[in-house]
């Protein structure tokens, strides 16, 4: 078996370090490269529209955090 292609997901975690490491070792050692993706959820999607059965401050919080990601 060969492994040629290297999917690594990212995710704007610390552990993408430890991924694309291992990822490239892997690479590296059977000849093949290496396919990243990065998705990153947006929490504003999370919020309903009306913002009904939510505090008013925590719409603005999961927004401020929304724009500070994004």
């Amino acid at each position: 078996m060969s492994l040629r292609v290297i999917a690594a997901h990212l995710d704007g975690s610390h552990a993408d370090q430890h991924i694309l490491d291992t990822a490239l070792a892997l690479a590296e050692a059977f000849g093949g490269h290496i396919d990243a993706t990065c998705a990153l959820p947006n929490p504003t999607l999370n919020v309903p529209a009306t913002g009904r059965g939510l505090f008013p401050g925590v719409v603005k919080d999961l927004a401020k955090q929304a724009e500070v990601r994004w």
